[in-house]
């Protein structure tokens, strides 16, 4: 199966816009438990950590990791994922062999 990394960081960005945080592991649960799927959402969210997207917080050594989205600052353009040059390109696709 293929899955699209931008589709994930859609999803997730939707997901936080919902709440002000949620837990770093709750963002797997939503899918099939795939290996596919865990690596593509993972690949998803360090793509918006570098993107400025969202952040993340862990308050003690070994406590729970929190996400959340980060405020977009007034003068950000939108940009197509492809001139981002990340890997959230639309063309490409994930493809794992099992």
């Amino acid at each position: 199966e293929q899955i699209s990394i931008e589709d994930r960081m859609s999803h997730v960005l939707s997901r936080l816009s919902e709440t002000e945080a949620c837990g770093f592991e709750e963002l797997f649960e939503d899918g099939d438990g795939s290996r596919a799927f865990l690596i593509v959402t993972f690949l998803a969210v360090l793509e918006m950590i570098r993107l400025k997207l969202v952040g993340v917080f862990q308050p003690a050594g070994t406590g729970p990791i929190r996400v959340y989205k980060r405020a977009r600052p007034a003068d950000a353009t939108p940009r197509s994922c492809a001139s981002r040059g990340g890997w959230a390109v639309r063309a490409r696709r994930l493809r794992l062999c099992p």
